[in-house]
């Protein structure tokens, strides 16, 4: 059976009333004044070469007319001439090979078919459909030489249909209402126009744009338009601002069953962009636009937008300037596309997901060059109960330069999931079965990528159940910092298991080792799970830093390593919380050198050692042929105990809930390591220890010290901090009803998208023109029916989510002045007071003002000695570049085999090493200082000053014969560090 086009009869409703009722700022990042969205790149945006290629006006610019339509002028002045077609001497109904001057507005109140015509268009000319006259037309040009015409526009139920043709210089080629479904194109080009597909109305849940066919057309902008955009939601441009604009409305362009691509879309500003809008695209390219492939809309300061929803199936996206997809408080299923080149911010970013989002980024492939900054950047969706509401899995991310890289380089992560509002998010979070190839080096083959991290979890407050799981990293001729960074992570129910990073350059001939964490654990007071990890040819296997919580820590596996687990305290400023995961007991652990000695250890534990036990099977024990007892542990006893036990601990089981660790214990009763602490640290770990109690009260059962704790210090000033973030927590999360009812919602619209894409995939296109307007009514009628659902749905969510949204403006500005109102004296309660200002404001704005973003960064700075942990917080909230976590070439770190003698602090580090023509030092403080390179006899063969604030010098060492080198570096203020380098040639 084949699927045609059903001719209907509509009563007419005006065209863009709500359009032009919608009073709207410019939103998008990219040119939103002042400090906005936390990815922001800190770097210059490249300009992006658009465009090339002949456009209709040069072609057919002098054609002489064969029919003119309307008048040149008219009364009063400014007044369209108005011509009904059916005045028109055409010739008869079937109008061929004519060249047709239109002023004006053509109204088609007669159906005519056009064939082989050039349509030249005047300023501002419309041609207009009315009362089921539809307008059709075959390998036909129209165009507008030195102005802009106004567009064609489907209304009152006369269709437009267009096979073959070719639409430029439009202000919206073809804007269709409502009333006016199952529009026809197949195989036309839209180029220059400042929009090509838009629709005609903008209520919210109740615009559709049903066509009857959209395949295989071609939608670009080879060259600036003769004026200015001058409509909503974009700023003035002489480009396209956007392919597709839908207002409040509902589409879906079929999957491409008839040629390679369904649709094109190539070099506007935007392939597509939604406004509150639903959109399933199917198999469409994407190439080279100048801001986003597609985009979301919405209004932060509202709470009248609910946001888009997208669904993109088998695309491709190549290149553009700012993101492949930028959602905005949007539900977003991406799912078997393929996203290349270059972005300048991410692939996909999905952002202020505060009111139930969902997202999905599955089965996905990312083939990214070596200067790109983020493929996918997600903030955690603020939702509650058990389902997912954020999955990143299976998708495959390959970083490989075939070329020579030119100097050094650095990229941030592949995945990079955050929040940085004070939320309590109860949901379920799954980064899982994803695979990283990371390949960077130089001509001569020698590593010049620096990869900071390939997934990083960067939850700064209180989300739970989130899996990183069964993720397979491999870098080769490529620098590491971390394959996975799971970073502050406060909630309980997360996991981190059946992982694989391997580093497959290892280590050079001089025991440098070129990446540094296979796995790194920062603050996860509630512990994880943690079953079968696999790390090799990283300086450290798995480095738990801060105040971990107690681990099922069972099954892993360490390979070659400078030392295999690492146990550090972190300190910032003057605040110290101290290393620990508890007393660990962690089963089927194996620390195998089969893959290669251990140069140091096999773990190591900056404090208090003893409170971290392991126990390993005989066949790996220490004095075992795969643990020698010359390469062991440090402290030399105590920390691993052997038993004859199976390599194979993981059985199934859910992942740590609320709990203790014993650090809150040394906390309550004031014992252990917190008694020697300085007031900063006192105060920070009992406001962290409070904040626990209040969101798990049941903790307090049965224990009296943590009672009397909790007694003593919750009127307190840590105390009453605790309670303003818990309040915080609890006044912007979601209530249990109301995500009960948006669940439904959203699968009651999954339902809903999966009927349409299958209705959709049986429609046929006739070989012949003349077959193209045969009926199927059924399939139109099952096709309307569900759009219909669609939009009641899509309406639905829009009253839920101005509800939700509603609440937390209320609850938020409340906020604002009760935390004002807290006392503050130290320093470290000022910054606390300010970073909740600062949080609360980007929830209500996603914006800062000059002033608050010149405190945010004052408050962010590193070196405040008493600024407690609101100082490094306040890191979260600066664009991505500038808050990533320090990297080993940045932070102070214990002495390792890299260093020479007397270089106990890992201020500067050499890459590549050894290196042949060229050097990077690195540095981990921006203070000035003197730098000098010396042969193995001492003499120096190079020296000068660093300048302050630079953290990175690059220098040619062409000049130095084959030999082993020592570079200085002096700072005017802290210890030296020396780096030995191994020159080759």
């Amino acid at each position: 059976m084949k699927n045609h086009i059903r001719f209907s009869h509509r009563l007419y409703s005006p065209w863009l009333t709500a359009l032009f009722l919608l009073v709207t700022q410019l939103i998008f990042a990219q040119t939103m004044p002042g400090f906005s969205r936390k990815s922001e790149r800190c770097d210059e945006p490249p300009s992006i070469s658009r465009g090339g290629g002949e456009i209709l006006c040069e072609e057919l610019g002098n054609i002489s007319i064969d029919i003119t339509v309307g008048t040149p002028t008219t009364i009063p002045p400014g007044t369209p001439s108005i011509t009904f077609a059916s005045t028109v001497d055409w010739g008869g109904t079937f109008v061929a090979d004519k060249n047709i001057r239109v002023f004006g507005i053509l109204i088609m109140d007669t159906p005519l078919i056009f064939a082989n015509c050039n349509f030249s268009m005047t300023e501002d000319a419309v041609i207009r459909t009315s009362e089921e006259a539809d307008f059709t037309a075959f390998v036909c040009k129209f165009f507008c030489c030195d102005q802009m015409w106004k567009g064609i526009e489907a209304k009152d139920g006369g269709k437009v249909m267009l096979w073959s043709c070719e639409i430029e210089d439009a202000r919206i080629a073809l804007q269709v209402d409502e009333d006016t479904p199952y529009n026809y194109l197949y195989s036309n080009r839209f180029n220059r126009n400042h929009i090509a597909i838009a629709n005609g109305s903008a209520q919210p849940g109740s615009g559709t744009l049903n066509f009857a066919a959209f395949l295989g057309n071609r939608f670009e902008c080879t060259e600036e338009t003769n004026a200015a955009y001058d409509g909503l939601y974009f700023p003035a441009s002489n480009w396209s601002v956007a392919h597709i604009l839908l207002d409040h409305c509902a589409a879906s362009f079929s999957p491409g069953i008839y040629s390679q691509f369904s649709n094109y879309f190539l070099d506007a500003d935007h392939g597509i962009y939604l406004v509150d809008a639903d959109v399933v695209v199917q198999n469409a390219l994407f190439l080279n636009l100048g801001i986003d492939g597609i985009a979301t809309h919405w209004e932060f300061a509202s709470n009248t937008f609910a946001g888009s929803r997208v669904k993109a199936t088998d695309c491709t996206f190549t290149d553009a300037g700012f993101h492949a997809i930028w959602a905005v408080s949007s539900d977003l299923d991406v799912s078997g596309c393929e996203f290349n080149g270059y972005y300048y911010s991410s692939a996909i970013e999905s952002a202020h997901n505060y009111a139930s989002e969902t997202v999905k980024i599955n089965d996905n492939a990312f083939n990214y060059p070596a200067t790109d900054f983020v493929e996918v950047i997600v903030e955690r969706p603020v939702a509650v109960g058990t389902k997912k509401h954020l999955e990143v899995n299976g998708n495959i991310f390959t970083q490989q330069q075939d070329d020579p890289v030119e100097g050094m380089i650095e990229t941030l992560a592949g995945i990079y999931a955050y929040g940085y509002v004070n939320i309590n998010v109860r949901d379920q979070a799954e980064i899982s079965d994803n695979t990283f190839y990371l390949h960077l080096p130089d001509g001569n083959g020698d590593p010049k990528g620096i990869v900071n991290q390939a997934i990083w979890v960067d939850m700064l407050f209180r989300y739970d159940n989130t899996t990183v799981n069964g993720n397979t990293i491999t870098v080769d001729d490529t620098l590491l910092d971390a394959g996975i960074v799971f970073d502050n992570q406060f909630g309980a129910g997360n996991e981190v298991s059946h992982n694989t990073v391997t580093a497959e350059l290892g280590q050079d001939q001089s025991d440098v080792w070129f990446s540094f964490y296979g796995l790194d654990l920062f603050n996860n007071t509630m512990g994880l799970l943690m079953c079968d990890n696999s790390t090799t040819g990283t300086r450290d296997g798995i480095r738990f830093w801060g105040n971990n919580g107690l681990s099922t820590f069972q099954s892993n596996s360490f390979g070659e390593h400078n030392t295999g687990l690492v146990i550090e305290n972190f300190t910032t400023g003057n605040t110290t919380i101290n290393g620990s995961i508890g007393d660990q007991i962690g089963h089927g652990n194996i620390w195998s050198t089969a893959n290669g000695a251990y140069l140091d250890l096999a773990g190591f534990c900056q404090q208090f050692p003893l409170n971290s036990e392991f126990i390993i099977e005989n066949a790996y024990s220490p004095g075992s042929a795969y643990f020698p007892a010359t390469n062991l542990l440090s402290p030399s006893s105590g920390w691993f105990k052997n038993q004859n036990v199976s390599s194979d601990w993981c059985a199934p089981g859910p992942p740590p809930g609320p709990g203790l660790s014993d650090r809150d214990l040394d906390v309550a009763g004031e014992t252990g390591s917190f008694s020697g602490l300085n007031a900063v640290s006192k105060w920070e770990e009992r406001r962290l220890l409070l904040d626990k109690l209040l969101r798990y009260p049941a903790l307090k059962a049965g224990n009296q010290t943590i009672v009397d704790c909790y007694n003593e210090w919750i009127d307190s000033l840590p105390g009453r901090y605790a309670q303003m973030s818990y309040d915080i927590r609890q006044a912007l999360s979601i209530d249990s009803t109301d995500q009960a009812a948006m669940d439904q919602l959203k699968t009651e619209r999954d339902t809903l998208y999966a009927q349409l894409i299958d209705l959709e995939t049986g429609v046929e296109i006739p070989e012949e023109p003349e077959d193209m307007f045969e009926v199927d009514e059924e399939w139109v009628a099952d096709k309307e029916a569900v759009y219909a659902e669609i939009a009641e749905n899509q309406a639905d969510e829009a009253s839920l989510k101005a509800q939700i949204r509603q609440g937390q403006l209320d609850a938020a500005g409340d906020l604002l002045e009760l935390n004002d109102s807290l006392p503050a004296t130290t320093q470290y309660e000022i910054n606390h007071r300010l970073l909740n200002r600062l949080s609360l404001q980007l929830f209500l704005n996603d914006t800062l003002t000059a002033a608050e973003e010149a405190q945010l960064r004052d408050l962010a700075e590193p070196d405040q000695t008493d600024g407690g942990l609101a100082a490094r917080d306040a890191r979260a909230l600066l664009p991505l570049c500038e808050s990533r976590p320090a990297s080993p070439r940045e932070q102070s770190g214990r002495p390792g085999k890299n260093s020479i003698a007397g270089a106990s602090e890992m201020n500067l580090f050499v890459l590549p090493n050894p290196a042949t023509h060229r050097v990077a030092l690195q540095f981990a403080t921006l203070a000035a200082g003197h730098i000098a390179v010396t042969d193995a006899a001492g003499q120096t063969r190079a020296q000068w000053d660093k300048p302050a604030g630079q953290s990175r010098i690059e220098f040619d060492i062409a000049f130095l014969p084959a030999g082993v080198y020592f570079i200085s570096y002096l700072p005017v203020s802290g210890q030296a560090s020396t780096q030995k380098v191994v020159v080759l040639r």
